[in-house]
């Protein structure tokens, strides 16, 4: 009978254990996945930014082919941009908890990422910004503004 129960002891911290590692490796790869997606909207946000600077009579969305992104780059889907008199607005609907907060590490704290709420940006640091946001970026989105 003791034997059965040093088996179910073992048995028990077996499963725990691969539990454990499980977890670990769920929260690495949607950690992954945050800074993938970060990236990539800030290598379009460069080249939608220069985009716009050079093009302030735009208004709407820019087809890839119009911007000077890097040969290696490739737009995640969801990844998308508007400009609006010489400014951009790149954008990721619906993003994942931390996405917003990735984006701020990535651009130093920049008070021109964050969110749109209210037909404003708001900020990880400052909170609602006097920043306004068009109305074809979607509520909730993502933003990093230039």
């Amino acid at each position: 009978m003791t034997l059965y129960w040093l088996v179910l002891v073992l048995v028990g911290i077996a499963v725990g254990t691969l539990s454990e590692l499980a977890h670990d490796e769920e929260t690495t790869s949607r950690a992954a996945d945050l800074s993938a997606i970060a990236s990539n909207l800030m290598v379009y946000r460069n080249a939608l930014s220069e985009y716009a600077q050079t093009h302030s009579g735009i208004t709407g969305p820019v087809p890839d082919s119009a911007l000077s992104l890097p040969n290696w780059y490739v737009r995640m889907q969801g990844v998308s941009g508007y400009v609006s008199a010489g400014i951009s607005y790149t954008y990721y609907p619906s993003p994942a908890a931390g996405l917003v907060n990735e984006l701020s590490v990535l651009s130093g704290a920049s008070v021109a990422v964050g969110f749109a709420k209210n037909g404003r940006l708001v900020t990880p640091n400052q909170g609602v910004t006097n920043i306004s946001i068009p109305s074809p970026v979607p509520e909730g989105s993502a933003v990093a503004y230039r």
